[in-house]
């Protein structure tokens, strides 16, 4: 009753001499013990070389179920015993026996229906394997080359796909997750893993990515091992067969194609396995289905809102969120990306990867192969590149040669910015720069560029008001004062001398105001500038009824509308060196124009009157001066 066989000789232990009979199948596989008596027995059998005793697909009939309690007919009643096969305990009894069985053809039974059992089957099978190599693609080409060595204790999951669908079967009914694994396994020293007993079947082979790599691409245009060759189609030994999930991003499941096994189909004449044993024959064994993985390098940073131009990250200057990122190879690093179609045009179809910067303006670019790359920003509209305070970003410095971070590093290409070539190689990046917020990177520092960053700055407008300062209060009173036509108002640099040129290099050109007393200068680079008003001859500028606004205030420490901001002599007033930034001018309520026009520079002029007349000796005493009659005085002192 404990399903081990009796040690009838009493040797202690169980060997062919407690045998109580011995045959072998016929023709068509059968078997018949005769002239029996009741009891309890087990059968045995020796596998032929090569098979195996049947498990099941879900190993259903491993162990074997009990040929008592189960008595179905032509089903697998076998359990593996070592070198040997055997079914649980038979309890034979007169008259109790499984009836209408087909029997065992070719064989005769002179015992009754009942009294004689014929449902003990035994289902062997011809095992397969599947295996081969998790290795360091060290160049990315999807290739094992010399010298290239295997990842050890990589984890590796054995998945059926039975409907060759491409996705593993859900065996427990909740969604596929990596309790649908038939096996699981790692790789050994040399990387190499093994699964095997395999029934013929259609399987996926599942790689957990280890941490720092990612899977192979190979390194042409195409990526030729992204997604990786269908191992059925294509059973080349030692070559990448792992496709991932999620592109080529570190961490991602890596997965093969679904590879079919077949008796006597299998790919032959593949190196055995090192260090792993498998019985199965060659042509049932495929060892083909490798791993390609190589520790990658990463490509980022920031693009950022460059307020004044300066070409450098400042403080309080903050990220540009949704620029789009374009990077492509320039393997040959003549500067201009490569032409990866083959169409004759460098376009964004050439572009390997793309991105769009995150919330803080970062962008990274992850699991590249050593290369040189070109790095492209897409401004959004209104935006143009940093050139720095003397336009010493304009073109901006290498990034190889002058690996600083935060400085600006894009220069205009056509309606795009583009880095200068970025060479990326294993151990030589830099390092110790701030990891790159909100965006996971695994890759090691020395094997991380965080430098890339772009400075974008958007044009500046400054204005506004030329006013008749009627009660020279300083300010501008609507209903008292009035809009000074005929004003000649002239930008000049921070030094009060040097005419101002626009945003693309131009001079700019002097303005003349009309009936509403307005200028505006517009297309301005972030930077200092001096604002001189040349009004009417007959005006003086305003300076506040006890010389408050004499010197004008500053424009950047006071900045507020509708007040005299200008300083001089007779009709010519300048203003005090007034700063602009990108996003950081005044809006509402001080003028309401947005952050990148300053619309607060007035100026107030008014005119000087006088005050007179004579002074007369009344002779007649009637307080009226009467010609004739009364005369001048001379020699009265008047104040």
């Amino acid at each position: 009753g404990d399903d081990q066989p009796d040690d009838l000789n009493g040797d202690a232990q169980i060997d062919a001499s407690d045998r109580l009979a011995t045959t072998t199948t016929n023709a068509t596989g059968h078997y018949l013990f005769t002239m029996l008596q009741p009891g309890t027995y087990l059968v045995e059998i020796v596998p032929p070389a090569g098979y195996r005793s049947s498990t099941g697909n879900f190993s259903a009939y491993e162990p074997a179920p009990d040929p008592d309690t189960n008595a179905t007919d032509s089903d697998d009643n076998g359990t593996s015993a070592g070198a040997v096969i055997r079914s649980r305990g038979v309890t034979l009894s007169r008259g109790a026996e499984p009836t209408g069985e087909a029997g065992s053809t070719g064989l005769t039974d002179s015992a009754a229906d009942y009294n004689s059992n014929a449902t003990v089957d035994f289902g062997l099978f011809q095992p397969l394997s599947l295996g081969n190599l998790v290795w360091n693609d060290l160049n990315n080409n999807g290739l094992v080359d010399d010298g290239e060595p295997g990842l050890a204790d990589v984890t590796v999951r054995l998945y059926r796909d039975s409907d060759n669908n491409g996705v593993p079967d859900d065996l427990n009914g909740g969604g596929v997750t990596t309790a649908d694994a038939i096996m699981v396994t790692t790789t050994n020293a040399t990387g190499h893993y093994l699964f095997t007993g395999l029934g013929a079947d259609t399987y996926i082979v599942e790689v957990a990515t280890p941490a720092g790599y990612v899977s192979s691409t190979g390194r042409s245009p195409a990526m030729p091992y992204q997604p990786a060759p269908d191992p059925d189609a294509d059973p080349t030994d030692d070559d990448d067969n792992g496709g991932t999930d999620a592109s080529v991003t570190p961490g991602a499941t890596v997965r093969s194609h679904p590879v079919t096994l077949s008796l006597g189909a299998e790919p032959t004449n593949e190196p055995p396995t090192p260090g792993l044993s498998d019985d199965a024959d060659d042509d049932n064994s495929n060892l083909t289905v490798d791993f390609g993985f190589y520790a990658g390098l990463s490509l980022g940073n920031r693009v950022w809102l460059d307020a004044d131009n300066s070409g450098s990250l400042n403080d309080g200057e903050t990220g540009i969120s949704g620029v789009t990122v374009r990077l492509y190879r320039d393997s040959n690093n003549d500067g201009v990306p490569d032409d990866l179609n083959g169409d004759g045009d460098v376009s964004t179809a050439d572009a390997i990867r793309s991105t769009v910067t995150n919330g803080g303006g970062y962008y990274l670019f992850v699991g590249l192969n050593e290369d040189t790359y070109i790095v492209e920003v897409v401004p959004p509209a209104g935006y143009r590149t940093s050139t720095g305070p003397a336009g010493e970003y304009e073109p901006p410095p290498d990034p190889d040669a002058d690996p600083t971070d935060d400085d600006d590093n894009g220069w205009l290409s056509g309606t795009t910015i583009r880095s200068h070539p970025v060479t990326l190689s294993l151990g030589a990046e830099p390092t110790d720069e701030p990891p790159t917020p909100g965006i996971s990177d695994s890759t090691a520092d020395d094997r991380s560029n965080l430098t890339v960053d772009f400075g974008l700055w958007r044009p500046l407008s400054l204005g506004d008001l030329v006013f008749e300062d009627v009660d020279n209060s300083g300010t501008y009173t609507a209903g008292t004062d009035k809009p000074l036509a005929g004003a000649e108002v002239s930008l000049l640099l921070a030094d009060g001398l040097t005419p101002a040129r626009d945003a693309d290099g131009n001079l700019v050109a002097d303005q003349t105001t009309g009936a509403d007393g307005l200028y505006l200068f517009t297309n301005l680079a972030p930077g200092d500038y001096v604002v001189r008003v040349v009004a009417p001859s007959g005006y003086r500028g305003s300076t506040g009824p006890a010389g408050a606004y004499e010197p004008g205030p500053d424009p950047d420490a006071v900045p507020v509308n509708n007040d005299d901001n200008g300083t001089g002599t007779g009709n010519v007033a300048v203003s005090a060196p007034i700063t602009l930034t990108s996003g950081g001018e005044p809006n509402t309520p001080v003028d309401g124009d947005g952050t990148d026009s300053n619309r607060t520079l007035d100026f107030g002029f008014f005119r000087p009157v006088s005050l007179g007349d004579l002074i007369f000796e009344d002779r007649d005493g009637d307080s009226v001066y009467s010609a004739g009659t009364d005369t001048p005085l001379a020699g009265a002192e008047v104040s």
